[in-house]
């Protein structure tokens, strides 16, 4: 066997190992729509966990930050003392049955704390809520995260999301096969946060920008 062929035959065992594991996680209940999320972070302060550089991250520099209260873990990504023009944050249900839910938004340059809902860039305001893949921890570390999300993109467990796409008319929503018969009750109420969201919204996001400026 030559090099190649080894590497190739590791990389199918480990993607066997991961769908292995994957097919013997429990699909969530019921995955969290984003004001759900939105109402656990804001439910209780925020404690400031730690911060880690992300396993995939092109720079090597910019960190990803922990806050956790006693029902989620948010990850608050691009995490600067200088607001970055995008926002990305993850949120995690203590209660791994209702998986996570992730937001991503970019403005028009300015940071996205400082803008609403209608100054977001029409393709990329998204949300998506996903399963944790297995061996997720509500008590896991900061540093904990990066491999965590390393194996999370390897097992590909997706569930449903909200955003727009070029060059196709109108909002797409949907939620993956595993999780079709959960769209009735996602699609509505994730439609209505991703239009308009509420006022707890941009509460949450000045903040965790107040936190961070005292991180750094």
């Amino acid at each position: 066997m030559n090099t190649s062929q080894f590497f190739l035959v590791v990389s199918i065992f480990i993607s066997s190992q991961f769908a292995a594991l994957a097919l013997a996680l429990p699909l969530p209940a019921q995955l969290m729509t984003p004001s759900e999320a939105l109402k656990l972070a804001n439910s209780e302060p925020l404690k400031y966990i730690g911060k880690y550089i992300p396993s995939d991250s092109v720079s090597g520099k910019i960190p990803s930050c922990v806050f956790r209260n006693s029902k989620i873990t948010l990850i608050y990504h691009y995490c600067t003392k200088s607001e970055a023009p995008a926002l990305s944050l993850t949120i995690h249900n203590r209660d791994n049955s209702k998986g996570h839910v992730k937001f991503y938004a970019e403005g028009d340059g300015r940071p996205v704390s400082q803008i609403h809902r209608n100054e977001y860039e029409q393709y990329f305001w998204k949300v998506y809520a996903n399963p944790n893949s297995p061996g997720y921890s509500h008590d896991f570390s900061a540093e904990k995260y990066s491999s965590y999300y390393t194996s999370m993109l390897a097992a590909r467990m997706f569930g449903c999301y909200v955003t727009e796409y070029v060059g196709q008319p109108g909002v797409a929503v949907s939620c993956t096969a595993n999780y079709k018969d959960q769209q009735k009750k996602w699609e509505p109420q994730s439609l209505v946060f991703w239009k308009q969201p509420p006022k707890s919204w941009y509460k949450l996001q000045l903040q965790l920008r107040a936190q961070i400026k005292n991180i750094f």
